[in-house]
């Protein structure tokens, strides 16, 4: 079934209470409201991202990992999502898929003018490099 604009607006809302309560480090608050916007839009990427990003911040990376690889899948542009599958697979000693994952943020980041993604997964690059050494 095809959401009614007032679902779509409170899928909205939904999104956006808990962007910012997770900017407000209150992330588990913010994790519900995240699983009732994608309830409503469950093909929505930037929702995606930002609920896998919050998972991971909770330190569920099994979830976490599950959600942004769908949101990559759904919209391959997305940098910052793909910076933090990066992340989360790297925290789960998946270095090699980690590593992937980063490289293909900083290329995404450098062409979207992203400096801030690009920078962060190059510094992390260079983290796993000196302790491969």
């Amino acid at each position: 079934t095809i959401p009614s604009r007032a679902m779509l607006a409170d899928a909205l809302a939904q999104f956006l209470l808990a962007r910012s309560l997770s900017v407000a480090g209150r992330i588990a608050e913010a994790l519900p409201h995240y699983e009732r916007s994608l309830q409503v839009n469950p093909d929505d990427p930037e929702v995606r991202a930002n609920y896998g990003a919050a998972l991971m911040a909770e330190g569920r990376l099994d979830e976490a990992i599950a959600q942004l690889r769908r949101s990559v899948e759904d919209d391959p542009s997305q940098s910052l999502a793909y910076l933090n599958l990066g992340l989360a697979l790297l925290q789960k000693d998946q270095v090699q898929r980690g590593v992937e994952y980063l490289r293909r943020a900083h290329e995404l980041a450098i062409r979207q003018g992203r400096r801030s993604v690009a920078q962060r997964a190059e510094q992390v690059f260079r983290q796993v490099q000196e302790r491969q050494r």
